[in-house]
C-alpha cells in the first residue's frame, strides 16, 4: 500500500516504539491464534479442541456455545463499522485501530476454546478411507486458501503491521485501491469462503462441531453483507461492476476476462 508523508520523522520517540511493538505483538497474538482455531476445529495439535473436555448437560452446553459464538458475532460487527473506529480513535492511536481489533478479536477467541463445551454425539462419519482422505484435503484447501487470501489483499495491512511501520516512519496509509488479484477474480471473498470450507471439512461432525459451523456460517454471511454495504459507498461503480462478473462465494466456470468482456459488451 502506497503511503503519504505526514511529518519528516528525523528521530522516533519512545511513543512510536511503543506502537510499533504493540502492533508487532497484536500480529504474533493472531497468527499464533489463526493456527490454534486450525487445530481446535481439526481436533489435532492444541491443549483444548472443539470436540475434546468433558461434556455437561446437552441444554446447558448448547446455551454456553451458542452464547460464545454470538459473543465473537458481536464484537466482529460491531468493531468492524467505521462508526466504532471513528470513536475508538479518540481514545487510542490511529496507527492502532486494527491492531487493537486484532487484539480482542484473539481474547474473544481464545475465551471461545476455552470455555467451548463439547458435544461429541457424532451427526456424520465418513468411513471410506479415500473419501476420508478426502475431506482431509478440503480442509487443507480451505485454510489455505483463507491464508493466501489474506496476502493477495494486504497481509500486514490486514492484521496492523503496515499501519505501526509507517507511523514509526512518519507515514499514514493512502487510501485503498480497489483491485482483484488471482482468487478475487473468481469470488468476491475468497477468504471467507477458505474459513467455510475449514469449518466444514470433516469427515467426523459431531454435534458441537456442526453448532460452530451453523454460527460461523451464519456470522460471515451477515459479515458479507455489511461489508459489501461499505465497499459499495467506498468505491462505487466500480464495485457494482465487480459484483456483476463475480460471484460473492461459489466460483464461476466462466473466467474473470470473459465475464468482464460479456458486461463490455451489454454496456
Amino acid at each position: 500500500m502506497k503511503s503519504q508523508p505526514l511529518h519528516p520523522a528525523r528521530s522516533y520517540t519512545i511513543k512510536q516504539w511503543i506502537i510499533l511493538f504493540f502492533g508487532i505483538g497484536c500480529y504474533i497474538l493472531v497468527n499464533g491464534m489463526l493456527f490454534y482455531l486450525i487445530g481446535f476445529v481439526g481436533n489435532f495439535g492444541v491443549p483444548k479442541a472443539i470436540d475434546s473436555g468433558t461434556s455437561i448437560n446437552l441444554s446447558l452446553s448448547i446455551a454456553i456455545n451458542i452464547s460464545l459464538l454470538l459473543l465473537f458475532g458481536l464484537q466482529h460487527s460491531i468493531m468492524a463499522r467505521k462508526s466504532f473506529k471513528k470513536r475508538i480513535e479518540k481514545w487510542i492511536p490511529p496507527a492502532l485501530e486494527r491492531s487493537f481489533f486484532v487484539l480482542i478479536t484473539v481474547l474473544v477467541l481464545v475465551l471461545l476454546a476455552w470455555q467451548w463445551q463439547p458435544l461429541p454425539e457424532l451427526v456424520w462419519s465418513v468411513q471410506n478411507l479415500w473419501l476420508r482422505i478426502v475431506v482431509y484435503l478440503l480442509f487443507v484447501v480451505g485454510w489455505t486458501t483463507m491464508l493466501i487470501a489474506t496476502y493477495l489483499i494486504d497481509h500486514y495491512e490486514l492484521f496492523g503491521v503496515r499501519q505501526v511501520l509507517l507511523h514509526l516512519q512518519g507515514y499514514s496509509l493512502l487510501p485503498q485501491i480497489f483491485k482483484t488479484p488471482l482468487l478475487y477474480q473468481h469470488v468476491r471473498h475468497p477468504m471467507m469462503l477458505g474459513f467455510l470450507i475449514g469449518f466444514w471439512a470433516t469427515p467426523d461432525m459431531s454435534l458441537g462441531h456442526l453448532i460452530f459451523s451453523l454460527g460461523m456460517t451464519l456470522y460471515i454471511l451477515v459479515g458479507i453483507f455489511y461489508e459489501e454495504k461499505d465497499l459499495l459507498q467506498q468505491f462505487g461503480r466500480e464495485y457494482i461492476r465487480y459484483q456483476c462478473m463475480v460471484p460473492r462465494l461459489i466460483p464461476s466456470l466462466k473466467s474473470f476476462s470473459q465475464k468482464k468482456q460479456l458486461l463490455e459488451q451489454n454496456n
